[in-house]
């Protein structure tokens, strides 16, 4: 008889179990983006700008790096909760220990070859000669975080999997707390400036890795021996198919979208320092209520592969239309909260008038921005708890398409307004990709 790892899988999801899951990871959310900020504010303080420069620079650098391994968490999400909601505990060791193997490989090849990684983005960025002497000593300290990070995103897939968020939550927050009392120490008391900062997000790394180890075997779903391992099955050609297919598609997915956004970077600034700034604030501003957003596709990724693990259409249809319809009430009450008071949000941002009047402006495109861009990203984590990432990558190459081809039109044609609607427009062509739920259900009858 196979061992059972959750009760039963029929109960249709109510509203109370989508807030009992989305609210650690909303928090979650929160904590990350309060830890991203903590090195430049003490820096700001007690640094000099160069100091700064160079941080934010190494900062762009890694997130293009880790952006690029985040398939280790989303992936194994995907492939955990299917085969949690299958009951399958030998399934879900077995790509657990293939994701980390796959984590500590990749974490090897950044340590290795750190050097030339430096020495390429150098060559590539050339900052001043100031600039690159922050970057270079906050770039190639915190690569030796990397391995940390890489390990770390395949176990919070895990705790995801098995719907262990407030597991989750303890570890953000535990890495959020230590980076800022080190980064304190290490900058403010130390005066050890850029090297500080980093070697404090460095400690902060490992020890949210410690902290989500010790929640993955408190809260492992199963006990099995290690004998039960058959070593021999590891590494199966299929299983290295499937693995490679879904990273490829995640990471090629991560680089569109990266290019994306570069593109609409580049575009902003053509219309002066003012309306650039402008434009990064109510970008900024955007970027927060992804992540508070973000948590229901973190959700859908785990309810979606645990239904359709456990082959149960009726209760899969039951999480998404719950899902969809609760996420939309949020966006539509973040897109009002921030029309009725974009006005005391902005002064919190800049003292300039002239661009909290431009911020004022635009205040609508921000207020819908929320509205337009959560189909796309509820649909990513429909799509990557269903292990449906081909279809997923391919609305984004379309998107991207379509965006590159229309976006300098649309600026000519309306101004600022026109790139907003252009970004939008990226948005909403991602979210098409939902026409392919009904032959998803239809072909898995």
């Amino acid at each position: 008889m196979p061992q059972s790892l959750h009760s039963s899988t029929d109960k249709p999801v109510t509203f109370l179990r989508i807030i009992q899951l989305v609210l650690p990871i909303m928090f979650s959310n929160m904590a990350v983006t309060i830890a991203g900020i903590v090195d430049i504010a003490f820096l700001g303080h007690y640094g000099d700008s160069f100091m700064i420069g160079g941080l934010a620079l190494a900062g762009s650098v890694l997130l293009l790096i880790l952006g690029s391994c985040n398939f280790l968490r989303a992936v194994g999400t995907g492939f955990f909760a299917q085969a949690y909601g299958n009951n399958d505990a030998k399934t879900m060791l077995y790509q657990l220990i293939r994701l980390l193997s796959l984590a500590i490989f990749l974490s090897l090849c950044v340590i290795i070859f750190n050097h030339h990684i430096h020495y390429f983005f150098v060559s590539l960025l050339s900052p001043n000669q100031a600039i690159q002497g922050a970057f270079t000593d906050y770039l190639l300290l915190r690569l030796y975080g990397v391995p940390a990070i890489l390990v770390t995103y395949v176990l919070i897939g895990w705790l995801i999997a098995i719907q262990k968020m407030s597991a989750v939550f303890i570890v953000q927050v535990g890495m959020t707390v230590s980076n800022i009392i080190m980064s304190y120490y290490f900058v403010v008391v130390n005066d050890w400036g850029v090297w500080g900062a980093a070697l404090g997000t460095v400690y902060a790394d490992y020890i949210g890795l410690i902290l989500s180890i010790f929640f993955v075997l408190y809260t492992r779903p199963f006990k099995l021996p290690v004998k039960v391992i058959a070593f021999n099955r590891l590494w199966t050609k299929k299983d290295i198919q499937e693995i490679m297919q879904h990273s490829f598609n995640f990471i090629l997915r991560t680089l569109l979208l990266s290019a994306s956004l570069l593109l609409f970077t580049d575009l902003s600034e053509t219309f002066g320092t003012k309306q650039f700034a402008a434009n990064t604030i109510i970008w900024q501003i955007f970027m927060v209520t992804v992540y508070l957003l973000d948590s229901f596709a973190y959700v859908a990724e785990s309810l979606c592969g645990k239904a359709y693990g456990a082959k149960n259409p009726q209760l899969l249809k039951n999480i998404i239309h719950t899902i969809t319809f609760f996420s939309y009430l949020c966006a539509i009450g973040i897109g009002l909260f921030l029309w009725l008071f974009i006005d005391l949000i902005t002064p919190l941002m800049t003292r300039d008038i002239y661009i909290r009047s431009l911020v004022h402006q635009s205040a609508l495109w921000l207020s819908l921005l929320p509205f337009i861009g959560l189909g796309c990203f509820l649909l990513d984590g429909i799509y990557i708890g269903l292990l449906q990432t081909r279809i997923m990558r391919n609305y984004l190459i379309i998107s991207f398409i379509v965006y590159l081809l229309l976006h300098n039109m649309l600026v000519g044609q309306f101004g600022i307004s026109g790139l907003w609607i252009g970004i939008m427009l990226f948005f909403f062509m991602r979210s098409l990709a939902v026409i392919h739920l009904p032959q998803f259900f239809n072909s898995h009858k």
